[in-house]
């Protein structure tokens, strides 16, 4: 009876640390696979809006976007908030393409603590839109890392 019950509790040590060790395994790979994941989009993102931000055209383009959209839909007078080194050069390039909106209800405003990027608000404060590289990578690395997963583990 004592060896009977002594192999019976061993068959369920057993089985316990099988179960155990089944599901540390899964826990360990689905771990290992998020963090390729996450390294992968990173990096990707990161390299995307490095590439993307130190094209002014590219950032130029961006705010003019947004600026004409936000112009047609509601016609407030917008502020634009940059450091002094990008609002000289956005400066030149709206006076080149687009005069008339200097001319109009947008005002280039410089802001020592913005040290990249630029925001774009109403006059009024009510609100405001925050464009940087890194507000950028955030957003795209929302999207890469489900993109991510699916292409490396499915």
């Amino acid at each position: 009876a004592i060896l009977e019950k002594a192999q019976n509790d061993s068959a369920i040590l057993r089985q316990k640390t099988e179960t155990e060790l089944s599901m540390s395994a899964k826990q360990a790979m689905a771990s290992l696979k998020q963090q390729i994941t996450t390294l992968i989009s990173n990096k990707i993102a990161s390299d995307m809006t490095s590439v993307a931000f130190k094209d002014k055209e590219f950032v130029h383009e961006l705010m003019m976007k947004v600026i004409e959209k936000w112009n047609v839909d509601s016609n407030m007078d917008i502020n634009v908030i940059m450091n002094d080194k990008e609002k000289e050069d956005f400066e030149k390039y709206l006076l080149a393409k687009y005069k008339n909106l200097l001319d109009n209800n947008l005002t280039l405003v410089t802001n020592d603590n913005q040290k990249d990027g630029f925001v774009i608000q109403p006059k009024d404060g009510s609100y405001k839109v925050t464009f940087s590289e890194k507000v950028f990578e955030e957003f795209f690395n929302a999207y890469l890392k489900e993109y991510s997963k699916k292409l490396l583990f499915s």
